[in-house]
């Protein structure tokens, strides 16, 4: 310490001033986005004032293989109809967490990291059930507290309408922007594939006869996918018999680190009758 203050009282006040406005300038680019993020904090939207048109309850579990396990329940609720997404007329659901659910997933410098989710929000057509906005939320996560993912769907090339067939198939892409600058935006890619048209699930104590659907990605620009990146799947289980709000049964690797289910066990109307 002697040697670098006898150091620094050789050089002249020029340079003296130059050190200190550095060491400031320094300081103001490690602390600002601290305080900042900090001081964004961002409570989940209420939703229990929500009077649904329709509801559906599912029990989630989550295994994440290193270690982290945990069951929730979220109920679906359609807020609100006829909204307008471009060209196209959507019915708008929010989703309730109960307890918020905790996850592993990828993240750029520390490997993984464990997140919070708290609300995921989804327009999806009225016509023929493609998902064309989503908006979630992240609480207490490390450095940027809370953070809103805004992701936009399009380019459906081959999509078959509802109902599906045996055999479908088409690709989409989704567009992701997270609202902190520490994560650029990027695209993912999916194949989807109708492999079953009479795949049995039990829910609710019912047995369903559903189409089977296989979204699996095949690409990303994003260098620290959250999930199980390119190769990795979401399966969903639609009720055959008729128009249900979203799929009865969903298993996930694409999303986060290791595997998500989600099963029905509640619905205001029934599957198929809505």
């Amino acid at each position: 310490m002697r040697r670098i203050w006898s150091r620094l009282r050789r050089v002249g006040w020029k340079w003296r001033l130059l050190l200190l406005v550095v060491v400031i300038a320094i300081g103001v680019a490690v602390v600002a986005p601290s305080v900042y993020y900090l001081l964004r904090a961002r409570d989940a939207p209420d939703y229990s004032e929500i009077l649904p048109k329709a509801t559906m309850t599912y029990l989630v579990s989550y295994d994440s293989g290193e270690g982290l396990v945990n069951e929730s329940t979220y109920t679906l609720k359609v807020a609100e109809t006829d909204v307008a997404i471009g060209s196209d007329t959507c019915f708008y659901t929010v989703t309730v967490m109960d307890p918020l659910p905790e996850r592993k997933a990828n993240a750029i410098i520390v490997g993984s990291t464990k997140v919070t989710l708290a609300t995921e929000e989804i327009w999806r057509s009225q016509e023929d059930f493609r998902i064309l906005r989503q908006e979630a939320m992240q609480v207490n996560l490390p450095i940027i507290n809370t953070a809103i993912t805004v992701s936009i769907y399009s380019g459906y090339d081959g999509y078959p309408g509802w109902p599906y067939s045996i055999g479908d198939s088409w690709t989409y892409e989704v567009f992701r922007d997270t609202d902190t600058s520490l994560k650029p935006s990027w695209t993912d890619t999916y194949h989807a594939e109708v492999v079953a048209d009479d795949a049995v699930v039990v829910a609710a104590d019912v047995n369903y006869e559903c189409f089977k659907v296989v979204h699996t990605q095949v690409d990303t620009d994003n260098s620290t996918p959250g999930g199980g990146g390119v190769g990795s799947t979401r399966v969903e289980y639609w009720a055959n018999n008729g128009r249900s709000i979203a799929p009865l049964k969903i298993e996930s690797t694409a999303s986060f680190i290791g595997t998500e289910s989600l099963i029905m066990i509640d619905a205001d109307p029934p599957p198929g009758s809505w």
